[in-house]
């Protein structure tokens, strides 16, 4: 069974219960009224964020998340190491910063065929076609990763209304989603942003001003991981979380993509990507 929402809740609120250190917040929240939830470790000032797939409407890139930031806090707790690293140590100059669902209302259209998209449903029966299975946008079928503000009009799609998958929306962040996203960015500022997403194994990274920091970096997640690297042509960046990321804050936003398979296989996803989520919290 896919991850839902009231899974999210329940495996925040074991967190909440478990680890008084840990800060949890609502950063904002979707058209249905589900809170887009931010989760924050550590000591420093500079941070990592971490984001799931804003197309993962089965949870995969969320469960690792949390399953990440659990073990980072257990680490932290009882002063243990992860992959030889002394988490206690790093997190006293870093703070590491995870949203494990970006769009909830996605989550929960596809996890329920669209029954859970509450005032929005006939608006989603319409947008699917009563066809669930390649649902990827929010609550008013528009898909977030196409409506941030980084050349939004230039942004090429056949797809002028609600949809499935591919509408940008009707202007630049109109989404609730969105706002989440960029007002968590603009409050912490963090160094730079990795979103976990699960369209087939590869590393991307795009970059404004800190190119040369961005090659190296990429070709270190590289040598760790094995998985190959992913060039992203320029079109493909307006809209996006991460072309409006490297442009306003003029540093790296990087894509760890994991393979597509059932939750069934997370214990083994996870086991291939923990070496490289550490790597990237700590660099």
């Amino acid at each position: 069974m896919c991850f839902n929402y009231n899974a999210l809740q329940e495996h925040i609120e074991k967190i909440e219960e478990s680890f008084d250190f840990v800060s949890i917040s609502s950063i904002g929240k979707s058209w249905c009224k589900r809170n887009v939830y931010s989760l924050s470790i550590g000591e420093g000032e500079s941070s990592v964020l971490f984001l799931s797939d804003f197309s993962d409407t089965a949870g995969i890139t969320s469960e690792i998340l949390l399953t990440f930031f659990e073990r980072l806090c257990i680490a932290y707790k009882n002063d243990l190491k992860i992959s030889a690293v002394k988490i206690r140590s790093i997190l006293r100059d870093q703070k590491i910063v995870i949203v494990p669902i970006t769009n909830p209302d996605g989550l929960e259209i596809s996890y329920s065929n669209g029954e859970n998209a509450l005032c929005y449903k006939g608006l989603v029966q319409r947008a699917a076609d009563n066809n669930f299975t390649k649902w990827i946008s929010n609550a008013r079928g528009v898909e977030i990763d196409k409506n941030f503000p980084y050349r939004f009009s230039d942004a090429q799609s056949t797809v002028i209304k609600p949809y499935a998958f591919g509408y940008k929306g009707p202007s630049e962040a109109s989404e609730p989603e969105t706002k989440a996203i960029v007002s968590v960015c603009k409050d912490i500022r963090p160094k730079y942003a990795i979103t976990l997403s699960c369209s087939g194994e590869y590393i991307s990274c795009q970059c404004s001003k800190c190119a040369s920091d961005c090659a190296m970096m990429t070709q270190v997640f590289k040598s760790v991981s094995g998985l190959p690297i992913k060039r992203i042509k320029p079109c493909e960046a307006y809209g996006s979380f991460g072309g409006w990321f490297a442009k306003s804050f003029s540093a790296p936003s990087f894509c760890f993509s994991v393979s597509k398979r059932s939750v069934a296989d997370l214990k083994s996803i996870y086991d291939k990507y923990e070496e490289l989520l550490l790597l990237s919290s700590i660099m």
